[in-house]
């Protein structure tokens, strides 16, 4: 199944690339922030056992980039709870054409960026796999 490395960076000088997401038949990426080490990093979780949501370097706990508030626009992720914001930014939940105020919206999509805790990172794919 595909998957993709996305890179992330802020306006505050925070940049982070070779992120894994994407999934198999035996589990996926989840990609999480910490913002007690202020990182962005992707944990692999299998169907068997799912990922710790506190952080082994720092102990503090871990925000999924899925979780409720973790990315904005909030009514676009309130339309899609649960998701990840490349997935929606890629129109894999088939908003309709006709529907602007989504549309347009999806091009400003901002993560939560755990240096300078403000809704200023951008992530874009950096590679594809499968």
């Amino acid at each position: 199944m595909p998957g993709m490395s996305l890179s992330f960076k802020c306006s505050c000088g925070f940049y982070k690339n070779d992120i894994d997401v994407g999934a198999t038949e035996n589990g996926h990426y989840t990609v999480f922030l910490c913002l007690g080490c202020k990182n962005i990093f992707s944990s692999w979780t299998s169907r068997s056992k799912s990922h710790s949501k506190i952080c082994r370097k720092c102990g503090e706990g871990l925000i999924a980039v899925t979780d409720k508030g973790a990315w904005e626009p909030t009514f676009i992720q309130n339309r899609f709870p649960g998701s990840e914001p490349w997935m929606v930014e890629n129109d894999v939940f088939d908003i309709d054409d006709d529907d602007s105020a989504y549309t347009e919206e999806i091009e400003n999509i901002r993560i939560f960026c755990p240096k300078c805790g403000k809704f200023t990172l951008v992530f874009e794919n950096s590679a594809f796999w499968d």
